[in-house]
């Protein structure tokens, strides 16, 4: 109990990291789970394996970062919805987010550099 509170403390101190020197216990604690992502999105690579499923935390999580999808259960991570429909595609379809990080116009070519919830960066050039 007294691990506990002291995550819960360091945490609402906005330790980014209080749970990756936590206890199992208080890894597998939901509660404290939930409130770690929301003070930081990638300390859902902290939780227990078993939070790492669960949608609720893992959306908290995404809230913050939305490279911290990488770290979520495969299960959870590949959840089509958590990708909203692409109206361009196909009925039904659904396509990634993407976050654009960057853009810039170079001799009328629109350079984009974007990343998707998997967190992994893409460039594309639109002429």
């Amino acid at each position: 109990q007294a691990d506990r509170e002291l995550v819960k403390l360091a945490l609402r101190q906005g330790k980014r990291k209080a749970l990756h020197f936590a206890a199992p216990d208080c890894r597998a604690d939901r509660e404290l789970a939930m409130e770690s992502v929301r003070v930081n999105g990638n300390s859902l690579e902290f939780v227990a394996d078993e939070l790492k499923k669960d949608r609720d935390i893992v959306l908290e999580a995404l809230r913050q970062n939305h490279k911290c999808l990488r770290h979520a259960a495969a299960d959870v991570r590949f959840d089509t919805a958590l990708t909203p429909e692409n109206p361009i595609a196909l009925h039904g379809s659904n396509a990634p987010i993407f976050n654009v990080i960057k853009y810039t116009l170079v001799d009328q070519t629109l350079k984009i550099i974007a990343c998707p919830l998997s967190g992994i960066e893409h460039r594309f050039e639109l002429p």
